[in-house]
């Protein structure tokens, strides 16, 4: 019996505020930078964006997956995640078991290419 995998989308948007003839705030625009699945098996807990790189925590709700952290390059995933209209999740990561208990609230990308 083949089971299939929840997804979810997450999507990178660069959002611009538009000034007005006098230099004020009048619109905002935004443009879809990227857009992937990851396997929806629990709650996203944080996000750190830096350049081209995503970091997502997620507190799993299934038996037998760990909590994890995921590291994403989203500048090269580009739409083949997205073929025939089904979601691909084979794209490169790098994914590290975590216990929520041992790390802070947060988790942030740093310049030094390190998670703190």
């Amino acid at each position: 019996m083949h089971q299939s995998i929840r997804t979810q989308l997450i999507q990178i948007w660069r959002v611009t505020l538009q000034l007005d003839g006098q230099n004020r705030g009048a619109s905002l625009s935004a443009i879809l930078l990227s857009s992937f699945p990851r396997e929806n098996c629990g709650s996203l807990r944080f996000v750190s964006l830096l350049g081209r790189s995503i970091a997502f925590a997620v507190e799993t709700t299934v038996f037998g997956i760990p909590n994890y952290i995921a590291i994403v390059d989203w500048a090269n995933i580009q739409s083949q995640s997205h073929r025939d209209g089904a979601l691909n999740l084979s794209y490169p990561r790098k994914v590290i078991s975590i216990n929520f208990t041992a790390v802070s609230r947060s988790i942030r990308l740093l310049f030094i290419h390190k998670l703190t």
